[in-house]
């Protein structure tokens, strides 16, 4: 009885339209044969069972079912501890999109319906939340997200200096403007203490997203001095070469070849292509972002050809795969 309540309990914070059975087996870490069972008495919904194409057998929950599981179980952070925790780790992995936009459906049932019963876990898993609608380019989520970070962090006392530094850098990510961006930015760092090793760190991936920021403004004095400063905080990080900073490594490396450091980018390019083809051996937004900034690096030589390329040859494999919906 005892695994056929947690199953519906998790179940309650599905998307309502369900999620293929074997991502629900794997976040819940759930036994097969439970859910089975649940399937067999028809309290968990297969709209189509027997599939025998390449779609996924989806799980479902019906609307009353739903609503009953959610009544008599209330779902919350404790509870579905497991679905949290294994979610917020895949956030993190650049998931291919299909998964991607169950994590975020998944995501917004979580923060309309669980229970806030751990407010630090909750808060990370906002964070996680953030970060996947910005690279899946969900400005509404991301808009959603932030504006349930900025209410837990106003009612309660768990919040800290970092969450609130994250907070104006997500405000920054929904700005139209680059003034407004950076001003965001720069109250982020403000709370920061670089005495603190992870502060230190964010506030490094802080200043390299305002050089960013400068970036989109054709501003390449302002981008190299922030780029700068990151890169320097990177270094003594000791995070040169992690594929962490690739997106901060692609962003400079374009900056120094607009500007007295053309040599240098491209060297640095180079570095980035070789370390991801020996980190990542699918076709990844690391990958195909790394090739347009080449292709763009190299507009002016003869590597044009050759690196126009494989961009395209990335965007293909990437919109097959990905399919991002807007």
């Amino acid at each position: 009885e005892g695994a056929e309540r947690y199953a519906l309990q998790n179940m309650a914070l599905m998307p309502p339209d369900g999620v293929p059975s074997h991502l629900f087996g794997t976040w819940t870490e759930l036994d097969p044969d439970i859910l089975n069972s649940l399937i067999d008495v028809g309290l968990i919904y297969t709209p189509s069972p027997g599939k025998t194409d390449s779609s996924p057998e989806m799980v479902l929950l019906k609307p009353i079912i739903r609503q009953l599981a959610y009544d008599e179980f209330a779902p919350s952070i404790q509870s579905c501890a497991k679905l949290i925790h294994n979610t917020a780790m895949v956030m993190d992995m650049l998931p291919d999109n299909k998964d991607a936009n169950y994590l975020m459906q998944l995501s917004q049932e979580v923060i309309a319906l669980a229970q806030k019963d751990d407010i630090p876990v909750y808060i990370d898993y906002l964070h996680k939340s953030f970060e996947l609608a910005v690279r899946n380019c969900k400005k509404p989520y991301m808009q959603e997200i932030a504006d349930e970070l900025e209410l837990i962090l106003m009612v309660t006392s768990c919040g800290t200096n970092r969450d609130n530094a994250l907070l104006w850098d997500y405000k920054a990510e929904l700005e139209e403007s680059v003034e407004n961006a950076v001003f965001c930015r720069v109250q982020a760092i403000a709370l920061l203490n670089p005495e603190i090793l992870e502060e230190k760190h964010l506030q490094a991936v802080i200043l390299e997203r305002i050089a960013g920021d400068y970036l989109l403004n054709n501003d390449w004095v302002n981008a190299r001095h922030f780029s700068d400063l990151g890169w320097s905080m990177f270094e003594e990080l000791g995070l040169l070469g992690k594929l962490e900073i690739i997106p901060a490594l692609n962003r400079r490396a374009a900056i120094l070849c607009h500007t007295d450091a053309e040599a240098e980018g491209k060297a640095l390019f180079e570095q980035q292509k070789k370390y991801i083809s020996l980190s990542e051996k699918q076709i990844t937004l690391n990958r195909v972002c790394l090739h347009s900034s080449l292709w763009a690096a190299a507009s002016e030589d003869a590597m044009i050809e050759k690196q126009k390329d494989l961009t395209e040859k990335s965007f293909h494999a990437l919109y097959e795969r990905m399919k991002i919906d807007t």
